[in-house]
């Protein structure tokens, strides 16, 4: 059998259509929404930045804006670019396990740090998780999202395709995100599912909620809404000093109203000042 990318299962499980259909959407005429996405481009020194945020019970578009900064700093509204997932396509891992029948163990240990598999691919998180002062070679599944193990994820897919695919480069590759473009409104019609909470999804949320509540150690525990949600920084392809920032998520995290997603073009920050950006856009 054809193997089938995972973003392709992403779109086939939450978009139903082609993507191309939501290339262009309406923009809004919120211009705080806009004054404050253009002082987050500058803050964090990116071409360009795009926010969306969706009404999670209806599924419509509530705010709509997407940014370019020339470099005379002038400003320009434009449409979004498709980007490659990266780390936000974690829960679309998870969610075509689900969807496939896989019992999902939040207890279940997998290996953490760093893996160089048969292929010959080398996969390392970015930041070594600790307990008392030692490194990790292992964690929990809840704990290995929460602090967004490349490793953990690429054990988990191998662990339950290892029979279906060649676990080539091109393979771990997908895993991470890598390997194809989505649409930000694509990824953020994810997101609201995520939102939702319905079903084998509520686990997901609740995971969700744990990346911004432990994963950034309290930092958030003092903002008016609570957030939940992935950052994510993606590589951009012969690109070694700039990389797309992204946080797609929903709020308030208890009981979400609205799901959102924010994206820094080209930027010399990461998916942590992306989250941080949301904050600025929806507090």
């Amino acid at each position: 059998m054809e193997r089938t990318t995972f973003i392709a299962i992403c779109l086939l499980l939450f978009i139903g259509c082609n993507s191309n259909n939501h290339s262009v959407k309406p923009v809004t005429t919120n211009t705080s929404i806009e004054s404050t996405l253009r002082d987050v481009i500058s803050s964090y020194n990116a071409t360009a930045g795009s926010i969306m945020i969706m009404d999670v019970a209806t599924g419509k578009l509530v705010e709509d804006c997407t940014v370019r900064q020339y470099s005379n700093g002038n400003f320009e509204r434009i449409v979004p670019d498709s980007i490659e997932p990266g780390g936000l396509g974690y829960t679309m891992l998870l969610t075509n396990l689900i969807a496939s029948g896989t019992l999902l163990d939040t207890s279940m240990m997998l290996k953490v740090g760093q893996k160089t598999y048969s292929c010959g691919y080398r996969v390392a998180d970015s930041h070594r998780m600790m307990r008392d002062g030692m490194f990790l070679d292992s964690a929990t599944l809840g704990q290995a999202f929460v602090e967004r193990s490349k490793v953990a994820m690429c054990e988990l897919a191998e662990m339950n395709y290892a029979a279906q695919t060649d676990a080539s480069e091109h393979f771990y590759r997908e895993v991470l995100g890598y390997g194809g473009k989505m649409s930000p409104y694509d990824i953020l019609q994810h997101y609201n599912e995520m939102a939702k909470g319905e079903g084998d999804t509520l686990l997901i949320r609740s995971l969700l909620t744990r990346v911004i509540s432990e994963g950034f150690a309290g930092r958030y525990a003092d903002k008016d809404i609570a957030i939940a949600g992935m950052p994510a920084t993606i590589a951009i392809p012969n690109e070694t000093e700039r990389n797309n920032a992204a946080f797609a998520g929903f709020y308030p995290a208890e009981n979400p109203k609205y799901s959102c997603i924010v994206i820094l073009y080209s930027t010399t920050s990461n998916g942590t000042d992306a989250a941080n950006a949301i904050y600025s856009l929806v507090q």
